[in-house]
């Protein structure tokens, strides 16, 4: 978090009103964080741990309505010219559902009203980035926005994991613990909510470019968009097959069988994810500076692809549970680089075409596909299919007491994972021929500075102070110089 900070100080945040937005951007995802599980789909109560109705699956899924809710949050904010207005809304409905489930606790239809809540919640997303992006980067850098407030996101996430650790080992009750967490949340939405007050928003950046600067910009086309999406479909089903309930699987078997203690396990499925995390972090705050500047957009994600792909070799191969913990590097570094590139690709052209919410489908989709696998996984294990077959498990410690169950686990890791592996190469080759295509003028590395500089003069003068025209457009001829 020291070095995030840092980083923003010397590379980012200028202002004390782009510093207000970040932390209201961290207090909001901590009170999300909060209330979801590791894996980040399923909202945790304490009598449905062990849900086995795949109504309720789909009932209490927040990446699910998640995904109902991105493309009409991106699209509406466009065409009434207002990013806030979702916020709002997303502020008022997840309040609605913490006094619900304060009052009704372990109860199914406040449980089920909160998940609604919380997944248009989650829907707000992208409004963060785009809002951002337009007020103090006038849309001109999707690269650096995503640089500055994805990492916000990772760090959300993890503090929230440590949070729900914390007061878990505290106390053990049920209901003290419940009334815990969501009267925390409701804090944190208050705190949040008291910043929105103050953030600004630049109606007239809104939406696409104007004509006459569209005409010196790459075309759009929904092809190049396609590619994205089809990048973005399978860097998805990867991701949630790299970590989460099917890899805590397998860890968690890795550390009993060597260990034979649940403590040890738990600690260690805790690690894994702090891991996880911190290398997403890393690779997100590097995307601008590092690898769309220099390295390159193709050779970027090439190599997301490489390490990627890598990990998932070594991960089938090996069975010492200590470097399987360390190739978490590899395996958050690689997600957090092809992630954030790909989404700021989606911003870039979300801004050449009107009416058209490129980043609501983008994250429509990703909410989407990490809701189908984690569901698909959970079907096969309340139906006890395949590996699955007679097994009881609780998936906040998935162990299984029977040191032969790893032998079963093992080929199947081997052949899925391997696959995952021969996966990443035919994307790496996809990559290697639309790398261009989808880039648009900013796939040479040593022309992106110059491209922005372009950008700024072209989109600025007419929309804030000349005086702030001239401070952004002498930073970034700086750094073209």
């Amino acid at each position: 978090m020291i070095g995030y900070v840092i980083g923003l100080v010397k590379k980012g945040a200028k202002s004390f009103w782009q510093w207000v937005f970040i932390v209201q951007h961290f207090c909001f995802w901590l009170a999300l964080s909060c209330t979801l599980t590791l894996n980040y789909n399923f909202i945790i109560f304490d009598f449905t741990k062990n849900i086995t109705s795949i109504a309720i699956l789909f009932a209490v899924s927040t990446s699910f309505y998640a995904a109902v809710f991105f493309i009409p949050g991106a699209w509406i904010t466009a065409l009434v010219r207002s990013r806030k207005l979702w916020l709002w809304i997303s502020y008022g409905l997840m309040f609605f559902g913490i006094l619900l489930v304060l009052i009704l606790p372990r109860n199914w239809g406040a449980m089920i009203t909160c998940t609604i809540a919380f997944g248009f919640g989650v829907s707000t997303n992208s409004i963060w980035y785009l809002s951002f992006n337009e007020v103090y980067l006038y849309r001109t850098n999707p690269f650096l926005t995503i640089a500055l407030n994805l990492p916000v996101v990772f760090l959300a996430n993890m503090a929230g994991a440590n949070f729900l650790m914390f007061v878990k080992n505290f106390n053990q009750n049920p209901l003290i613990l419940h009334y815990v967490i969501f009267g925390t949340v409701f804090g944190l939405l208050i705190f949040a909510m008291i910043f929105c007050f103050y953030l600004p928003e630049i109606k007239n950046n809104i939406g696409a470019f104007q004509p006459r600067v569209l005409k010196q910009l790459s075309k759009f086309s929904w092809w190049k968009v396609i590619i994205i999406f089809v990048l973005l479909f399978f860097v998805a089903i990867l991701r949630e097959l790299s970590q989460g309930d099917f890899l805590n699987l397998l860890l968690a078997q890795e550390v009993w069988v060597k260990y034979h203690s649940k403590s040890i396990a738990e600690q260690y499925l805790h690690s894994v994810q702090e891991i996880w995390w911190i290398a997403q972090i890393i690779g997100a705050a590097l995307i601008y500076h590092l690898f769309v500047k220099k390295v390159g957009i193709k050779n970027s994600l090439i190599l997301g692809f490489a390490v990627w792909g890598l990990y998932f070799i070594l991960a089938a191969t090996i069975s010492v549970p200590e470097i399987l913990l360390g190739l978490q590097l590899l395996n958050g570094f690689a997600l957090g680089v092809l992630f954030g590139i790909l989404f700021s690709l989606a911003i870039m052209w979300n801004y050449r075409i009107r009416n058209r919410p490129v980043t609501g489908c983008f994250s429509a989709l990703n909410s989407l596909m990490t809701f189908l696998v984690q569901f698909l996984i959970r079907v096969f294990a309340s139906n006890h299919l395949g590996i699955f077959n007679n097994l009881e498990l609780n998936w906040t410690l998935p162990i299984v007491e029977n040191d032969m169950f790893l032998k079963t686990l093992k080929p199947v890791i081997l052949f899925l994972y391997l696959g995952c592996a021969f996966c990443c190469s035919l994307l790496i080759v996809v990559v290697y021929f639309a790398a261009k295509f989808i880039s648009g003028e900013y796939y040479q590395p040593k022309q992106v500075a110059e491209k922005l500089t372009e950008l700024v003069r072209m989109t600025m003068p007419q929309q804030v102070d000349q005086k702030i025209v001239l401070q952004e457009y002498l930073q970034i001829k700086k750094e073209v110089t």
